[in-house]
């Protein structure tokens, strides 16, 4: 047997079997490729940078108070809904100052054992509204990867999809000519019975 070779780039070369519907695979193919490294490395580094200057922007705009807390903190009284295990802390009421100067209330996690009239830390927006505290660095840059890379996940994904989508109406439209061709010489193989 002898061994065979393989020719790249066929569907472009000059070749007596080659169809239209072959180069136009190929082009495609081609496409997708460029496209789905073009577009993937873009989709990557403009979410990286959104989300590494939404971290930043959290970061200046997010403010740690004080709270004072309204009443107190006891184990027993607390809500058992839900606690992780090793949770030591209750949500009662709070008091604290927002950026404006006015006085804000509502509630927040604070350690067991807090007494009425303790200062607690509290994050709030610019606003004066609670909010939670900003990611620290390495937290900002793992979640700006993690986004970064299903951003260019997505990317990639959906130039497959679209590729696969081409070939697939390529491959049935060549099953069409395939059939067409078939039903035309197909009469002239088959041996004629009385």
């Amino acid at each position: 047997m002898a061994p065979t070779t393989r020719i790249r780039l066929w569907r472009w070369r000059a070749n007596p079997l080659r169809r239209r519907s072959d180069q136009v695979e190929a082009w495609v193919l081609l496409l997708a490729l460029v496209a789905g490294v073009v577009g993937a490395a873009l989709a990557t580094l403009v979410t990286w940078g959104v989300a590494r200057g939404t971290a930043e922007e959290q970061r200046t705009e997010r403010l740690r108070v004080s709270a004072v807390v309204m009443k107190d903190a006891d184990p027993q009284s607390r809500e058992t809904f839900y606690k992780a295990p090793g949770a030591d802390t209750s949500r009662v009421p709070v008091r604290w100052t927002a950026p404006d100067g006015t006085v804000r209330s509502g509630s927040a996690e604070v350690p067991d054992g807090s007494r009425a009239g303790t200062s607690v830390p509290l994050w709030v927006a610019p606003d004066g509204s609670q909010t939670t505290p900003p990611a620290g660095a390495a937290m900002a840059a793992l979640q700006s990867g993690i986004c970064a890379a299903l951003a260019g996940g997505a990317v990639v994904a959906l130039v497959c999809v679209a590729q696969a989508t081409v070939r697939g109406g390529l491959d049935r439209r060549r099953a069409r000519q395939w059939e067409r061709e078939w039903a035309r010489v197909e009469p002239q193989w088959r041996p004629r019975t009385p």
